[in-house]
Parts: C-alpha cells; sequence; structure tokens
C-alpha cells in the first residue's frame, strides 16, 4: 500500500488539470497514489482524467453523478487507506520537491499532524504573491494552537499541506457548510500541530474577492445565517469532543463572526454599514 494518498476533487478544469495532474506524477518521492473525482464536470474534463488512469497505475480517477461540491473532498479522502494525505486543486500544482520534504517533517516529529510549505498564488494578470495562510502553529497547549489560527485562518492555504490521515479523518465535517475548510483547519489543530516549511512548494489560482459574497449566498440560506456567515461552522466546532472551549478561544470565535459579517454587510448593505461603522470598530476592538 502506498504512504501518501492525494486526492484531488475536480469541476470544468480542462484548462489546468493536465498541469495539476503532471505535478503530482514528476515527485522526487513517488510512493503515492492519486485519487481523482470529477464532480460532474461538463468540459473535456472526465476525458484527461481517463487518459492519466490509463498511462499511470497510480492515479485512480471516479466521476460522480450528483454534485457532491464541499463533500467531494471528503469523498476523495474517504477513498484512501494511506498513512498520509494532501488535497491538490485541479487548477493548483506542486513543486517536485512536495511530498519529499512535507513527509520528511512528519516522519521527524510525531506532534505534527500537518506539514505545509510556503504558496504562490498566481493570478489571470499574472500578478505573484505569498498565500498568508501557511504559517506555523505549533505551541504545546491545544487552546493556544487554535486561538491562533482563530484570529487569523487567511486563505487556509495550510488544508493543503500533507496531514496525517486519521486525523483528517476524525476533523471533517459530516456536512458541507460554509467555511467548512476552516472548521476542519482549527479541528486538526486539536490533534496536533502545524509546522510550515519556508520554501514555495505549492502554487494555486488565487479566488476573486468577489465571489465571496456569492459563495455564502449559495452556502447560507436564510438572512440570518447570511449575516453571519461562519455561525454554523462555530457551533460545530463548539459541539466536537476535543475543541477547547476555553474563554480565548471564544473570544477568537466571537471576534471571527463579527469580521465576517462585518465584512458580508460591507458588501451586500455598504450604506448601512457606513452608518454603523464606528459600532463595528468599536467591538473588534473589544474583542
Amino acid at each position: 500500500m502506498p504512504q501518501i494518498a492525494i486526492g484531488m476533487p475536480v469541476f470544468n478544469n480542462q484548462e489546468t488539470l493536465a498541469r495539476s495532474i503532471d505535478s503530482v506524477l514528476q515527485q522526487t518521492y513517488g510512493d503515492f497514489v492519486l485519487i481523482i473525482s470529477d464532480d460532474g464536470s461538463t468540459d473535456g474534463t472526465w476525458a484527461i482524467c481517463e487518459y492519466y488512469a490509463r498511462v499511470d497505475s497510480r492515479v485512480l480517477i471516479f466521476r460522480q453523478e450528483a454534485n457532491l461540491r464541499y463533500m467531494n473532498f471528503k469523498f476523495v479522502l474517504d477513498q484512501s487507506q494511506t498513512e498520509f494525505f494532501c488535497w491538490l486543486a485541479g487548477d493548483d500544482y506542486y513543486s517536485c520537491f512536495f511530498l519529499e520534504k512535507c513527509i520528511s517533517v512528519l516522519n521527524h516529529d510525531a506532534s505534527v499532524v500537518c506539514s505545509v510549505p510556503k504558496c504562490q498564488f498566481t493570478a489571470p494578470a499574472g500578478n505573484l504573491s505569498l498565500a498568508e495562510g501557511t504559517f506555523p502553529i505549533v505551541q504545546d497547549e491545544i487552546d493556544m494552537r487554535v486561538t491562533q489560527y482563530l484570529y487569523c485562518p487567511s486563505d487556509n492555504t495550510r488544508m493543503y499541506g500533507l496531514f496525517r490521515s486519521e486525523v483528517l479523518r476524525d476533523s471533517f465535517p459530516p456536512r458541507g457548510f460554509h467555511a467548512y475548510d476552516w472548521a476542519l483547519s482549527a479541528q486538526t489543530l486539536c490533534f496536533g500541530k502545524h509546522q510550515e516549511i519556508d520554501e514555495v512548494l505549492i502554487y494555486r489560482e488565487k479566488t476573486k474577492r468577489a465571489l465571496y459574497t456569492g459563495a455564502v449566498l449559495r452556502d447560507e440560506r436564510g438572512l440570518l445565517k447570511q449575516l453571519f456567515p461562519v455561525f454554523r461552522m462555530s457551533v460545530w466546532l463548539l459541539r466536537q469532543k476535543k475543541f477547547p472551549r476555553r474563554r480565548g478561544v471564544v473570544r477568537a470565535l466571537i471576534w471571527l463572526n463579527l469580521v465576517k459579517h462585518m465584512e458580508y454587510v460591507s458588501n451586500v448593505h455598504p450604506d448601512f454599514y457606513e452608518r454603523s461603522r464606528f459600532f463595528y470598530t468599536y467591538l473588534k476592538k473589544r474583542l
């Protein structure tokens, strides 16, 4: 059995998928299986999947009859039986040293559950920037790790690091909701540390910030849930047995809910936000 599984949930990625798959197959560490799940693509994505499955036995492919959306990430995880696991999106790609350097960190330190390198974002205009969500979280205390993360989940690129598979299986939410990936990352920190590799080894397409409001409207039904987009995420975390409920953690959750509420209101109800900006700023400083 391979030691690592790379899960690749894809949807209409025909323009970038070959680059993503090639970056996996060209890894210097070759003891892996690549699990691709096509979430009902309507372009040429599935044909590309079939080609790579024919030419390399390490590539396993699945095609979903119904669109799974966020749960497609869980599907590829559920198909794996390896000790370590990572995700790669169909429009992202690796340096050839990604697996080799990530697994070295995990093998060296049993207290680390996620090894994630620095990441470079690319954009259609050619602009480059480093991801802000790969910083190390290595405190010994669970509540300190979770609190640090909740105050700065950022772009959550840490989700694309290499994890201990058992930790991911114990941490993945059983159903999809807005910011499920933040919930996942926060829960994994209850099991151990996240270590950063100080080298760019993964490259991601940058998601347009303007798509955030659309994602909230799509993920959350009802005005109250839309106004507080990470409320369901927060409730799910607080119900988990290993999740700490100390004052600092709860305070960080409240702060995050306020920040995402402000972001949503500023986009959807800008006039109201302008009238209430002083009040919002006051609350944010108090937290």
